[in-house]
């Protein structure tokens, strides 16, 4: 039960800080390259383990983190694509309104 409204409740949301989430994405794919070539490389003792999985893993997280990629790198040509299609309507709308 809510007996008064705080002041923090009354202000807005600030919107979310840009941020480059590719070269985390590209970070992590690194990541998995060495994993991947150290996994491949004790291939025998690992299979001599029953760890052979462990490069299946690897191969998942590289797949996953290239498909990662991609998403990115299409949100970002549809952030810059919406931004210049606002840009060119805002400058045909002044145009207008000049005239």
């Amino acid at each position: 039960m809510r007996f008064a409204r705080l002041p923090m409740e009354s202000r807005p949301t600030p919107p979310a800080p840009r941020t480059d989430d590719r070269r985390a994405a590209l970070a992590g794919l690194g990541v998995w390259s060495v994993a991947t070539v150290v996994v491949l490389l004790q291939r025998g003792s690992l299979a001599a383990d029953d760890r052979g999985w462990w490069v299946w893993a690897c191969v998942a997280g590289l797949v996953l983190g290239l498909v990662g990629l991609v998403h990115l790198q299409r949100r970002e040509i549809a952030r810059r694509t919406a931004e210049r299609r606002a840009r060119r309507e805002a400058r045909r709308a002044s145009q207008e309104g000049a005239r």
